[in-house]
């Protein structure tokens, strides 16, 4: 009987301590929420678990996500920032995961080197233009990336508007944390066009035909398509990618099925 009770207030004790815990946890969040919003600049929209706000025209947004479900979830703060649409760029940098280095190898995943050894070990940087992202992804956001166990930064297109989104897992709910995260995701998306011009820009238009319809020198537009055409072959890789996995999970379904079956019919056989 004792024990019954001291096992009762032991599992009252735990679960009142996990209430007040989650209820401190969604508290720090609306109030960090709150001053981001507030570090932005009026006018921002404010929800349970987002903010919205403008930083020099461009639409800024953090959100605390919750990717997968049951015991697979994982808490993520997520930073999108807009970035202009015209420049072509893809990008999708996380930490190398166990079977990288045969799909790179088989010519089904990229891997820019931006000459940086102890990231290019640790991060897989699938993006287009190559060129571009090197000196996109500097000594700060390498360091930056580098500091967690894992971070992504990615560019999603969304219609006509593209985006550049940095996400680390975890819920950052305290302000100076996540006051970084914003900051240093803002800062990337502002070096997008930066970048552009110190690295894509193309030679000085010389006038060809009518003064008043000048056209790119074919040197220009030729550099031009070769990045379109970067850009659209590595974006196309991840969703080759998906289908590949889809259709392996499928086989190995099959043959496990087909495994059980004979399994089962030696056994009703013996």
């Amino acid at each position: 009987m004792t024990l019954a009770i001291v096992v009762g207030f032991v599992m009252v004790a735990i679960i009142t301590y996990a209430i007040r815990s989650s209820a401190e946890s969604t508290r720090r969040r609306a109030s960090t929420l709150g001053s981001i919003g507030n570090w932005l600049g009026y006018p921002h929209d404010v929800g349970e678990n987002f903010v919205i706000a403008k930083r020099d025209g461009a639409t800024v947004k953090l959100a605390y996500e919750t990717r997968g479900s049951g015991s697979t979830s994982q808490s993520w703060t997520e930073v999108s920032v807009d970035i202009p649409a015209a420049y072509p760029l893809t990008l999708y940098i996380r930490r190398h995961a166990l079977f990288d280095g045969s799909k790179i190898a088989g010519g089904t995943m990229v891997d820019v080197i931006v000459g940086d050894e102890a990231f290019d070990t640790a991060y897989l940087v699938e993006a287009a233009p190559a060129a571009v992202v090197r000196e996109l992804i500097d000594h700060r956001a390498r360091a930056y990336l580098m500091g967690a166990s894992h971070m992504e930064l990615v560019t999603e297109r969304h219609g006509a508007r593209a985006t550049l989104k940095l996400s680390i897992r975890r819920w950052e709910e305290d302000f100076p944390s996540a006051q970084v995260l914003v900051d240093e995701a803002i800062r990337l998306a502002r070096r997008v066009r930066d970048v552009y011009a110190r690295i894509a820009n193309p030679p000085p238009i010389q006038i060809e035909g009518s003064p008043f319809r000048p056209q790119l020198t074919a040197v220009a537009s030729d550099a031009a398509y070769a990045r379109e055409d970067e850009v659209e072959r590595v974006r196309g890789l991840q969703p080759t990618r998906a289908k590949q996995d889809l259709d392996l999970a499928m086989v190995l379904v099959v043959a496990s099925v087909a495994g059980c079956f004979v399994v089962a019919l030696v056994w009703l056989l013996q």
